[in-house]
């Protein structure tokens, strides 16, 4: 008797984890790209993740800071994107079906690459020989 209770709650426990991997799954992904300047080389890319509460009405973390990231160069794109990994915490984290306690996104930085001394940024030409 002992034995099949063990199996039965072993198996409803693999069926929670089991629902919590599929709405992780089908939880919302969306991505927002800015793009400021277009350039043909991949840079390097910086990824911060930015966390707040309630509903996203309330920051955690502070507000992403380019100059930190790319210093004196412009920035080329600003990808900001909620993927499954940042739907992960989420389930440790108790929510409402109303309030939200916990949102991470993934933001990510490209910075201006100069690839040499005539190369100018695509979308402002008069900025020639400033890099």
């Amino acid at each position: 008797m002992k034995l099949v209770t063990r199996c039965v709650m072993n198996t409803n426990a693999m069926g929670v984890i089991a629902f919590g991997v599929v709405l992780c799954l089908l939880a919302g992904c969306s991505t927002i790209q800015f793009v400021q300047l277009e350039q043909s080389v991949d840079a390097p890319t910086v990824d911060r993740w930015h966390h707040s509460t309630l509903n996203g009405m309330v920051e955690i973390s502070k507000p992403l800071d380019v100059r930190s990231i790319c210093g004196d160069k412009a920035w080329t794109t600003i990808t900001t994107e909620f993927t499954f990994l940042n739907a992960l915490p989420v389930i440790l984290v108790p929510s409402t079906p109303l309030i939200s306690f916990y949102s991470a996104w993934t933001n990510r930085v490209n910075c201006y690459t100069v690839i040499n001394t005539n190369d100018a940024p695509l979308g402002n030409p008069s900025d020639a020989g400033k890099h």
